[in-house]
């Protein structure tokens, strides 16, 4: 009777454990279909602790790791299933796409060979075909990798990347990037986030870089949901208009997702509205994106996976009509669709390309960004590849340069990302930047000549602006034909002419403009000005200091141009201060400006024999320091913190110019 009791009571031990086992699994099962990954490969795991080489399990804690991009863990569990079960062939496909994502290419090339040797493909499912695929892909890869590279990318530092999911990056210019990301810190379960967690939905907003730290701006209510997932913004060409994504989940993490539009008034986003003639009922759309034809008209694209599509998502497009509403949308059809997912399109007016992301062409990992020649539905050229480092061995997508095509944002999963489970998990924006060798064309006209006849023997020095210094690159003399200098991005250079009878010629060529480049070759007129009647000028110093600001450099380069022509010709330089100080104070700060000033004709070659100088304190204003009420005058005392400028003249014969004496405004009021 005891060995009896004993063993009932074990079978219900038996009975209880294997209840609670089947009870767990089919918790992860349901969190799993709601997109709660994290917590459904927790639950799978304890109850494979129980219940080992079970196949089943093996394979959903692959599945489930798949899905949340942990590709090394995936890759493991896919390889235990097909250890145990070899009839399951699905397996060795996942584990040679898992070596695949993880850059794992001459592994992944032998699991895909054995695959495609083995799979018959009677069940339809199309892995063989896609294996193969997949196979070209990672012959691509190598051969992208080893060629040259004309695209850098690289993280984005300075916390413009969150913990969990970033995406959708747009940049609208000066440091500016309009996004999309999910805030939460953690991985939580999905009823708990939802109902405590204000950042489970995923928020709009403006992030700026101030300083190297990028801070954000949120979106109003009008755009910005409590209980939607809300992303893929994108701005019109005047930036009056915004394009939008609201996502329900429906149910849970099943998204149902529409494209909104909001209008900005006085400053601020107003109530939005769906797009009637773009969203459709039972469908995903989203993903909007702009381009414009010559007249400057829209263009929608958008990503979705309606009925009609090719399969998975598609990319369409609409135009708009006179009545500013949008036509009818068109799947862009085989020229740019696959039956898997088509998404994230981007227009670059600039080179006239679609880019967009795909896993239906070779590629080096999951999504790759590729990109096609045309506009609106006609796209006649072969779909290429964009390469390697823009696509690695994990997912790349939502690909969007600036205005003149020459830099931008992406998002991937690549190893590198702000992750909280895993080195993959996660989607970080990343910077984008196009290498390419540009130049600037250039001549000397005379000012004032209509038809820019370029002016031959003009010495024009060129000086590479880095960090306030001038470094200098060279020195050309010109000719007939237009000069050339190479360009580096990033960097704003300045361009000295120089010939006798003329004024120098100092011009600057801004970091900005070679930025927004939209061909290899800048090409630009400097000018050059006969000196027949010349005026010299004042030079203003910032308060209590006594140093030559390069902002007077032209003034300073006027009077030294003068002293080089004309070698009888000697100068005085008179000092000043603003009456802020003592009487003695101002006395030798006025004597030291007077130095400074002396100094930099010295070292450009002047005897110091033709210079005198004299500092004046504060006794000689030529505008007042006070108020008549009494209070300061700060664009009176920038005025007469200045060294004046006096050529001495002995004989009528010593110099052809006539000279004129300017106390102009200041540049500065510091």
């Amino acid at each position: 009777m005891k060995i009896n009791n004993i063993l009932t009571i074990a079978l219900t031990v038996v009975l209880l454990s294997s209840c609670a086992i089947q009870k767990k699994i089919k918790t992860a099962d349901q969190l799993y279909k709601d997109g709660s990954y994290y917590n459904a490969v927790e639950l799978y795991g304890e109850a494979y602790e129980k219940k080992q080489n079970n196949t089943k399990l093996t394979y959903k804690i692959a599945e489930t790791n798949k899905a949340l991009k942990d590709y090394k863990q995936a890759e493991e569990w896919y390889a235990k299933t097909s250890e145990l079960n070899s009839t399951k062939p699905e397996a060795k496909f996942f584990e040679a796409l898992m070596l695949k994502n993880q850059g794992k290419y001459d592994e992944a090339q032998v699991k895909f060979d054995e695959f495609v040797g083995d799979y018959d493909d009677k069940d339809g499912t199309g892995l063989k075909t896609r294996a193969k695929m997949e196979l070209e892909g990672i012959a691509l890869a190598k051969e992208m990798m080893d060629g040259k590279q004309e695209v850098e990318v690289e993280t984005v530092s300075g916390g413009l990347n969150n913990t969990l999911q970033d995406f959708s990056p747009k940049s609208i210019g000066n440091g500016k990037v309009l996004m999309a990301a999910l805030l939460a810190e953690n991985a939580i379960e999905l009823e708990t986030a939802q109902a405590a967690n204000e950042d489970y939905y995923s928020k709009l907003y403006f992030a700026t870089n101030e300083g190297g730290t990028w801070k954000r701006e949120f979106l109003n209510e009008n755009i910005n949901s409590s209980n939607m997932h809300v992303g893929n913004g994108i701005l019109s060409r005047d930036g009056n208009i915004m394009y939008f994504t609201k996502c329900a989940e429906e149910p849970a993490q099943s998204m149902n997702c529409n494209i909104y539009k909001s209008n900005k008034v006085n400053g601020d986003w107003g109530e939005a509205e769906p797009l009637s003639m773009i969203n459709k009922k039972g469908a995903n759309t989203t993903h909007p994106a702009l381009a414009y034809d010559a007249l400057g008209n829209e263009i929608l694209y958008f990503a979705s996976n309606r009925v009609g599509s090719k399969g998975g998502m598609d990319i369409y497009y609409a135009e708009m009509n006179k009545d500013g509403n949008f036509s009818t949308p068109v799947n862009l059809g085989s020229s740019v669709n696959t039956k898997y997912d088509d998404l994230t399109p981007f227009y670059d007016n600039a080179s006239g390309k679609l880019f967009f992301s795909s896993e239906g062409y070779p590629g080096m990992g999951g999504l790759d960004v590729f990109s096609v020649e045309g506009f609106g539905s006609e796209y006649t050229g072969a779909v290429t590849n964009a390469g390697y480092p823009i696509n690695s061995s994990a997912d790349d997508l939502y690909l969007a340069l600036n205005d003149a095509g020459t830099d931008g944002y992406m998002v991937s999963n690549r190893v590198g990302t702000t992750s909280s489970r895993g080195e993959t998990c996660c989607d970080d924006v990343f910077k984008v930047k196009l290498i390419k060798e540009q130049f600037l064309s250039y001549t000397f006209a005379l000012e004032g000549d209509e038809s820019n006849q370029a002016m031959t023997g003009v010495e024009a020095a060129f000086y590479k602006v880095n960090n306030g210094d001038f470094d200098f690159i060279g020195n050309q003399t010109t000719a007939k034909e237009p000069g050339s200098f190479k360009l580096e991005d990033g960097f704003a250079y300045k361009m000295n002419g120089s010939k006798d009878g003329y004024w120098p010629s100092i011009s600057t060529i801004e970091e900005s403009e070679i930025a927004n480049m939209t061909t290899d070759t800048l090409t630009k007129v400097f000018y050059m000005k006969a000196i027949d009647r010349v005026k010299v000028k004042n030079v203003y110093f910032a308060f209590d200091q006594s140093d030559i600001r390069e902002m007077y450099a032209v003034e300073m380069d006027s009077v030294l141009t003068l002293m080089n022509k004309y070698p009888n010709v000697k100068l005085k330089i008179d000092g000043h201060t603003d009456s802020k100080g003592s009487d003695a104070y101002n006395q030798k700060l006025s004597e030291r400006r007077t130095i400074e000033a002396k100094e930099y004709f010295i070292e450009k070659g002047i005897d110091e024999a033709r210079i005198m100088t004299q500092g004046f304190g504060e006794t000689n204003p030529i505008a007042p320091n006070e108020n008549t009420d009494g209070s300061d005058n700060e664009a009176g005392r920038a005025k007469n913190r200045r060294v004046e400028f006096k050529l001495q003249i002995e004989t009528e014969d010593d110099m052809d110019v006539k000279v004129d004496y300017e106390a102009q405004d200041p540049k500065s009021m510091d």
